[in-house]
């Protein structure tokens, strides 16, 4: 559900194998480094968000810390 971190482990782990975790997250990492930061998730050009948020049509608006 991505409600909170030990959540969306959780969820993670159940979809992949535990052979891949060190090298996927490594992947997320980077991927959100290069394509879609978590607190700047556009909904409309990142292929994930696209996926799991299809009806987004504005960027997300977040508070600053």
């Amino acid at each position: 559900s991505g409600k909170n971190v030990v959540q969306t482990e959780k969820d993670l782990k159940r979809l992949f194998p535990e052979e891949h975790w060190n090298r996927l997250h490594l992947q997320i990492i980077y991927y959100g480094r290069e394509h879609c930061t978590a607190r700047g998730c556009d909904g409309r050009s990142c292929e994930i968000c696209r996926t799991c948020y299809p009806d987004r049509k504005h960027p997300k608006k977040t508070r600053k810390a």
